[in-house]
């Protein structure tokens, strides 16, 4: 079974193609002087990609569920998690 769920926070605003949508979400890892950010890549498509590129934004608080997959490109290998179901937890304060 390849199944993902994380919770963190959207660190770029949603990258807009032709027919799906790319952002990256950060999650916290260890606790006091261990404690260390982990960057993933989501991708949507469809419906999702659209409500996703409308909505989300930078700073956002975002759940998100879907399957791990693995590229190789020009020698180096990505991973990233093709999202299934999103949940936007909350937006970011305003300054």
């Amino acid at each position: 079974m390849n199944n993902v769920t994380l919770v963190g926070r959207i660190g770029n605003d949603p990258e807009i193609k032709e027919n799906f949508v790319k952002l990256s979400l950060a999650t916290n890892d260890g606790y006091g002087d261990n404690k260390k950010t982990n960057w993933h890549s989501i991708v949507f498509f469809g419906k999702a990609a659209e409500v996703v590129g409308k909505y989300v934004k930078k700073g956002d608080s975002f759940a998100v569920s879907g399957r791990l997959d693995y590229n190789k490109h020009e020698d180096k290998y990505y991973t990233s998690i093709i999202g299934n179901d999103f949940t936007l937890l909350g937006t970011k304060d305003p300054d």
